[in-house]
C-alpha cells in the first residue's frame, strides 16, 4: 500500500549513509551495527561476583584498581556446554571514534586493546588499555580455540575492570571452491574474513565486523586471510554452526567483491562454491582541471597515482541494478593541493574488459586551519572538519565524505568549492558543546528546514584564486554527567538506551535518535553538557519496558546522579479514513521528537520559514517493539505499547506527502504517565490506499 511504501521511503531516510565502498560490501553482505554479541556469549552482570554455577566458586574479588591510562578486563571463557576451557587466547579489540579520511588508501577501523589466556578454571584476566564510550564505538572481548566456533562479547567501555562471560559455538567447518566465471579454479585468490555473527530479524547485526583490512597486528582469535589452492579451494575453521560469515576478495584479477556464507546446525562441513567475476580495470591519469597536468600522489578508488597522476584501479560497483552495473570512483588529491575531491560516475558494459578515462579535478580555495579548546587555547587532535556549500556540481565531494583530520597539533588543511560556505567542525570526543544552524540558512541564506548540529560552525566566503585562508576553530568544553541507573524496585539496570540531543556523529549532521550512547550495569555518563543550559534525556530499557525523561545540565557535574526507570505507558488509537471507515492492518507513523517543531515533510506555505522537528521513527529506535509492527486490526484499533514517560510523541499522516500546501501533517502530539494507557481517540489518514 501507500501508507507501507511511504514508511518505509521515510525509514530509508533516516538510514545512515555510509561510505561508498561500504556500502557495496554491506549490499553484498551483512552489516554489523556494534549492537550487541553473538548469541551465546553473554555480559556478566558483576565485575566482582563469581559467575552462577562455577563448580569452583570463589569469595567475591574486590575490582583492581588499574594504572593510569589501563583497565583489566576479566572473565570465562565456557565451551557450547557450559564448561570452563582453559588455555584459551582472549583478545580484547576497539573501533575507534576517529573520522575517516578519503586520502588514506587503507582503512584502521579497529585497534587491539590488550591479551590474555585462560587458566585451568577458564578465568582470564587481560591488562589492557583504556577504553571510553567517548573514545570508541565499540569494545569486544573475543576467545577462539581449535575445535569451536569464535566467540565474541561487547564490554562496557566506561568499565574500571569490564567483566566478560564468553561462551564458544560448535564448530562447522567451511569447504569452498572459488571458480571463475568459465567455471575454472580460481587459484591463489585471497579472501579476508571480515565479519561473523548472526543478522537479526530486527536489522542488526550480532556479531563482529573487522572490516575489509587485514586484523590488527597481535590479534590471535580472528580468522587470518586464507588462500586458494591450485584447485580454488579453501578451508576456514573455527567458525560457529548457525552464523553468517562476510568474505571478502582481494585479487586484482577479479573484480572487488564480498560474498556470505551461512552456516547450519548439522552435522559435518558446511560446502559452498562462489563464482567470481573477472577484474573491471579502469585505467587513466588524475589532472588538474585548470592546467591539465598531473596531480601525483592522488588517491584515486583507493590506489595512490605515480608521479605522473597515472593509476589503475578495480573498483566495486556502487548500485547493482538488474544487469547493469554502475559504478563510482572517488579521487582524493593530496593535502596541500588546491583542488577538489571529486567523483567519476559511469556503467559499466558487459563486452567491456577495461576502461580507460582521466579524472579532472576542479581547482578550489585552500583553507587552513586549527581546532582548539575554547578557554584553555589547547589544540584538538582527531577532530573532523568538512565543509558544505550551497549549491554543489554532481561530480564534486563535500560533506562528510570529504571530511579531514587535525593533526596532533590542531592543525588542518581543507579545500572548499570557490563562493560562500560552512565549515562543521566535531571535537575528536564529544565532550564539546553542540551549536546548531538551519538547513534553508545554509541553501537559501533564510531561516527554516532542519537543524544541523556541530562543535563549531564557520562561514566562509572565497573566491576563485584567493591565495590560503587561515581559521580557527574553537570548541566549548562542556561537562559530563556520571551518575547510576536503577529500576521501579531500586533494581541495576544492566543496559539502557539513552536518546538525547548530545549524540551525533561527523557522519550526519542531522539529529538521528537511534544514535544513542548505553547505560550498562547499573551506570551511565553524559558529556558535553551546557552548564546553562538543561538537555532532555529520554532513557529506554526495552527488554524491561522501563523508561523515564529527565532534563540535565552541566551544573550536575559535581553531583552523584540516580535516574530511576518507571514502567513505560502505552497508547490506544483508531485508525479512520474519510467517513470514519476503520484502516486495517496498517503501521502507524509514530515518531519520538527531540525538539518541538513542524514535520520535516510538512509543505504548508506558513511554516516553511519554521523549523522542522528533530525527530526519529519509532521503527529505528526501539526495534523491539516497533520494527515489525504494531499493526491495526480489522476495526483499525491498535496498541502502542512501550512509550517512554515524560518523552515526546508525534503521530502523522503521511498520506498526504506529495499535496501541494499540504505535505505530510500532525494527527498527534501526546506524552505518556508512568503505567498510564492514554486513549488517542480516532487518528484520521486523508488519502489512505488499499
Amino acid at each position: 500500500s501507500t501508507m507501507a511504501l511511504a514508511q518505509e521511503v521515510l525509514r530509508s531516510m533516516l538510514l545512515h549513509k555510509l561510505k561508498l565502498t561500504v556500502l557495496a560490501l554491506l549490499f553484498l553482505g551483512a552489516v554489523a551495527t556494534g549492537a550487541g554479541y553473538l548469541t551465546h556469549s553473554r555480559a556478566m552482570k558483576d565485575d566482582s561476583k563469581t559467575p552462577p554455577g562455577d563448580p569452583q566458586a570463589r569469595p567475591a574479588v574486590k575490582p583492581e584498581v588499574p594504572a593510569p591510562g589501563r583497565m583489566v578486563v576479566i572473565g570465562r571463557v565456557l565451551d557450547p556446554a557450559g564448561k570452563p576451557m582453559a588455555g584459551v587466547p582472549v583478545d580484547v579489540i576497539g573501533r575507534p571514534r576517529k573520522p575517516w579520511v578519503g586520502t588514506r588508501e587503507t582503512a584502521e577501523d579497529r585497534v587491539l586493546l590488550g591479551r590474555g589466556t585462560t587458566d585451568s578454571d577458564g578465568r582470564y584476566r587481560v591488562d589492557a588499555s583504556r577504553s571510553s564510550s567517548v573514545g570508541f564505538f565499540e569494545v569486544y572481548a573475543l576467545a577462539a580455540a581449535p575445535g569451536f566456533g569464535i566467540g565474541s562479547v561487547q564490554l562496557n567501555a566506561d568499565a574500571q575492570q569490564p567483566a566478560a562471560e564468553i561462551r564458544l559455538l560448535p564448530e562447522q567447518i567451511i569447504h569452498g571452491k572459488l571458480v571463475d566465471i568459465h567455471g575454472q579454479p580460481a587459484a591463489g585468490v585471497e579472501l579476508r574474513i571480515w565479519s561473523v555473527g548472526r543478522p537479526t530479524s530486527i536489522g542488526t547485526f550480532d556479531g563482529v565486523n573487522m572490516g575489509n583490512p587485514p586484523p590488527p597486528g597481535g590479534l590471535r582469535v580472528w580468522p587470518r586471510p586464507i588462500v586458494t589452492d591450485d584447485q580454488g579451494r579453501f578451508t576456514l575453521a573455527g567458525i560457529g554452526r548457525k552464523v553468517t560469515v562476510g568474505f571478502h576478495v582481494h585479487d586484482r584479477r577479479f573484480a572487488s567483491s564480498g560474498f556470505r556464507v551461512q552456516t547450519d546446525d548439522r552435522d559435518g562441513p558446511k560446502t559452498v562454491t562462489e563464482a567470481l567475476q573477472p577484474a573491471k580495470v579502469v585505467e587513466g591519469r588524475a589532472l588538474a582541471a585548470d592546467t591539465g597536468r598531473p596531480i601525483a600522489g592522488t588517491i584515486v578508488g583507493g590506489v595512490r597515482a605515480d608521479d605522473q597522476g597515472r593509476f589503475a584501479t578495480n573498483p566495486t560497483p556502487s548500485v547493482v541494478i538488474g544487469q547493469r552495473l554502475n559504478y563510482q570512483i572517488e579521487a582524493f588529491p593530496p593535502e596541500g593541493t588546491p583542488y577538489l575531491p571529486t567523483v567519476a560516475e559511469f556503467e559499466w558494459t558487459k563486452a567491456v574488459v577495461k576502461m580507460v578515462m582521466d579524472i579532472k579535478l576542479p581547482r578550489g580555495v585552500l583553507i587552513r586551519g586549527k581546532v582548539i579548546e575554547q578557554g584553555t587555547g589547547r589544540p584538538l587532535m582527531g577532530a573532523s572538519v568538512q565543509y558544505i556549500p550551497p549549491r554543489r556540481p554532481d561530480n564534486l565531494i563535500c560533506g562528510w565524505q570529504a571530511v579531514v583530520a587535525s593533526k596532533d597539533d590542531g592543525s588542518f588543511q581543507i579545500v572548499v568549492q570557490p563562493g560562500k560556505g560552512y565549515l562543521f567542525v566535531y571535537g575528536p570526543t564529544p565532550d564539546y558543546i553542540l551549536e546548531s544552524i538551519g538547513e534553508w540558512t545554509i541553501y537559501r541564506g533564510q531561516p527554516g528546514g532542519e537543524r544541523y548540529y556541530a562543535h563549531d560552525i564557520i562561514a566562509y566566503d572565497v573566491k576563485a584564486g584567493d591565495p590560503p585562508q587561515e581559521i580557527t576553530a574553537a570548541l566549548r568544553p562542556g561537562k559530563t554527567v556520571k551518575g547510576r541507573v536503577i529500576g521501579p524496585e531500586g533494581q541495576t539496570v544492566e543496559t539502557a538506551e539513552i536518546i538525547s540531543m548530545l549524540h551525533f556523529n561527523y557522519f550526519h549532521l542531522n539529529w538521528r535518535g537511534d544514535l544513542t550512547v548505553h547505560a550498562r550495569d547499573g551506570s551511565f555518563e553524559l558529556h558535553g553538557l551546557d552548564p546553562e543550559k538543561a538537555t532532555r534525556a529520554s532513557f529506554l530499557d526495552a527488554n524491561h519496558e522501563w523508561g523515564t525523561t529527565v532534563e540535565l545540565s552541566g551544573k550536575q557535574a559535581d553531583e552523584d546522579v540516580t535516574i530511576q526507570l518507571q514502567p513505560c505507558g502505552q497508547a490506544r488509537a483508531r485508525f479512520v479514513g474519510p467517513g470514519g471507515k476503520p484502516l486495517a492492518n496498517i503501521g502507524p507513523q509514530l515518531e519520538l521528537l527531540g525538539t518541538p517543531g513542524r514535520p520535516r515533510w510538512d509543505q504548508r506555505p506558513e511554516s516553511k520559514s519554521q523549523f522542522a522537528a528533530d525527530a526519529v521513527w519509532m521503527s529505528n529506535l526501539d526495534r523491539r517493539h516497533y520494527w515489525h509492527g504494531p499493526r491495526t486490526d480489522a476495526e483499525g484499533r491498535i496498541t502502542l505499547p512501550d512509550l517512554i514517560p515524560g518523552a515526546w510523541y508525534r503521530i502523522t499522516d503521511p498520506s498526504t506527502m506529495n499535496v501541494e500546501n499540504k505535505g505530510v501533517q500532525v494527527r498527534k502530539d501526546f506524552t505518556v504517565k508512568p503505567g498510564e494507557t492514554l486513549d488517542l481517540g480516532e487518528i484520521l489518514i486523508e488519502k489512505p490506499q488499499p
